[in-house]
């Protein structure tokens, strides 16, 4: 015990300086509940650090060298010009890794963080995220009390849609044009949802949408973020606005709705003169702040 005390009060003598001037600041300010005028001061004098949670998840999507990957998609290659490619580089590797390695940089700089992170870290997203709605109800007054900031912006609801029609797969020879295709069914579906240039076409989904302010359009004009940067990531020219104040706001203030595939299909290279019997489509909506998804 001595010993350790030994430790603080050495620390209390080398770090003097820094005490009294942290206790000097405090003092400065003229905090007089009695005076009504000088009630900001006592509201300043209680203005700690602001909390933000940050969320990321570790998980990742399947990946093969078949889906278009040109190296091993978990080996890490850094590109000629500067970007790093690997599954979960972007999605969410480099994010939980990035703020790690900034608290690290931190902590080895001896520089005090501007603000409180609480940090919310999952394994499960991918699927999901099972078990997060748990964890989040759990804490909901304990870790999560107290948070003034959430960096999470975009939600999603994952939906399917289950077709079926003969009682086995068809050859396209006997059957066609004598049963109705699931398979048809489903792509007429599928495409009725949205439109080519990214309108969705079910009623009620931009109803909740936020009205945008004159405030909150000024800050898309000030974004770093560049039409180039955007066509260098998906390969070309085949961004739907050509406005980039556009762009920016459909990426994060718009819902939108993606399909994402077909199980029951055939995929394999080759000819396959199949109807299928059953089809199940997947899509997503990605959902944005005041969106109620049960409505």
């Amino acid at each position: 015990m001595e010993d350790k005390l030994s430790t603080f009060f050495n620390y209390v003598n080398e770090n003097s300086q820094y005490l009294i001037g942290t206790l000097r600041e405090a003092v400065a300010i003229p905090s007089v509940s009695s005076d009504a005028k000088k009630r900001s001061e006592v509201f300043r004098m209680a203005d700690w650090k602001k909390n933000i949670l940050i969320y990321c998840h570790y998980d990742v999507q399947p990946a093969l060298l078949s889906d278009g990957w040109g190296t091993d998609p978990f080996d890490l290659v850094e590109k000629k010009d500067g970007r790093l490619v690997g599954r979960g580089a972007s999605d969410d590797k480099g994010h939980v890794v990035g703020w790690l390695l900034t608290l690290e940089a931190f902590v080895k700089n001896q520089v005090e963080l501007p603000v409180n992170l609480i940090f919310c870290f999952e394994g499960m997203e991918e699927c999901g995220s099972v078990g997060l709605e748990k964890v989040v109800g759990d804490e909901a007054s304990n870790w999560f009390k107290g948070v003034d900031y959430t960096t999470i912006s975009i939600g999603m609801n994952y939906f399917s849609i289950n077709v079926s029609g003969p009682v086995a797969d068809l050859h396209s020879g006997v059957f066609g044009g004598v049963v109705r295709e699931p398979m048809v069914v489903l792509t007429k579906l599928l495409a009725g949802l949205v439109e080519v240039d990214g309108k969705i076409n079910i009623a009620g989904t931009h109803d909740q949408v936020m009205k945008l302010t004159e405030e909150e359009e000024k800050t898309y004009h000030g974004l770093s973020l560049t039409r180039e940067a955007l066509e260098n990531d998906v390969g070309g020219d085949c961004l739907m606005e050509k406005d980039m104040v556009q762009l920016l706001m459909h990426k994060g203030r718009y819902p939108s709705l993606s399909v994402h595939g077909i199980e029951g299909a055939f995929y394999d290279p080759g000819s396959k003169t199949v109807i299928p019997a059953s089809v199940k489509g997947k899509f997503s909506i990605r959902t944005v702040p005041n969106m109620e998804p049960e409505t």
